[in-house]
């Protein structure tokens, strides 16, 4: 399994997310550093995008 790291500022992120994906909530945006394979699973569950296309997303941001 690929291994994710999020670099940068999270808010910035997480702004720009919720500016793409109006759906999203502040929780299911909510990044804890050991728990980004969660974070990823919230974003799938919820934008119904496959895992690599949900990482791509994160780390184009």
């Amino acid at each position: 399994m690929n291994s994710i790291i999020i670099k940068g500022q999270w808010d910035k992120t997480a702004g720009r997310l919720r500016q793409e994906f109006s759906t999203l909530t502040m929780n299911e945006i909510l990044y804890q550093k050991s728990k980004t394979k969660q974070l990823v699973e919230r974003l799938k569950l919820k934008l119904k995008k496959a895992r690599k296309r949900i990482i791509k997303i994160i780390t184009d941001f």
